[in-house]
């Protein structure tokens, strides 16, 4: 996150990042507040920016991206930080034109979902080896989820040797998972969707009328198509979720 300029005064030219750690729903969470003396243009760089011709400002702040990007991997990498572990705000994500963010633990997914308005038909699509390499995260999740559905659907491969957690789900709270290669029709009004398919275009005109969207993979250029040509669904990232509430609690200490 980018640290707000309380006032003049209060900014310094060097100004070092601050760390702020806490707990956030049991977890341990750090935020690193960016100095926003690093994101202003160079004295005299607005100026010189409306003269010259435009390609030659466009390699100005090409230059200036790099430059900041770089700045920001040096400072990542001296706090020892594996990238499957760091979420950047949605705002910086321009100084990092080739970060994607990572997929969430089980239990964040799980938590995620929970926390958005209630749907009871719950539809995962995903890659098709998602299902057999990733078994762990799929039980995970589902151990902490499938008590309050009354559907499931499985969009991608069959889940062939993975079968025993189904008949788990079943046995347990008598839901079905029923394995599909498109989209099913649902009650939109009941359904959420549960995208884990990384820079995939969602299939926008299968999905049912005013389902909610949850994105683990929190892409952007997801969240413009659907805006642009399914405005009555629901979208939400877990980025978005999760700098929403990180901000609530800086702006609260």
């Amino acid at each position: 996150m980018v640290e707000e300029k309380a006032d003049e005064g209060s900014l310094r030219r060097g100004k070092q990042p601050r760390e702020i750690g806490f707990f956030w729903r049991e977890r341990e969470v750090t935020l690193h507040l960016l100095p926003s003396s690093w994101f202003e243009e160079p004295e005299g760089g607005k100026g010189e920016s409306e003269g010259p011709p435009a390609p030659r400002e466009r390699r100005r702040r090409q230059a200036r991206k790099r430059e900041l990007a770089g700045k920001l991997a040096r400072y990542v990498d001296s706090r020892g930080k594996a990238p499957d572990t760091l979420w950047i705000s949605p705002g910086l994500e321009p100084c990092f034109p080739s970060y994607r963010p990572p997929l969430p633990t089980p239990s964040l997914a799980a938590l995620f979902w929970r926390e958005q308005p209630f749907r009871e038909i719950l539809i995962l699509w995903a890659e098709e080896s998602f299902w057999t390499q990733e078994e762990r995260w799929q039980e995970a999740f589902l151990d902490e989820c499938f008590r309050d559905l009354n559907g499931l659907f499985l969009v991608g491969k069959e889940p062939g040797e993975n079968g025993r957690l189904w008949e788990k789900l079943y046995e347990e709270s008598g839901l079905s998972a029923c394995s599909a290669r498109t989209m099913p029709r649902t009650d939109g009004r009941k359904t959420a969707v549960l995208d884990l398919r990384a820079q995939k275009r969602p299939p926008a005109e299968e999905l049912p009328p005013a389902c909610l969207y949850l994105d683990l993979t929190s892409d952007v250029e997801k969240q413009r198509l659907l805006r642009k040509i399914r405005p009555d669904i629901s979208y939400q990232s877990v980025r978005n979720y999760l700098d929403t509430a990180f901000k609530a609690r800086y702006n609260a200490i």
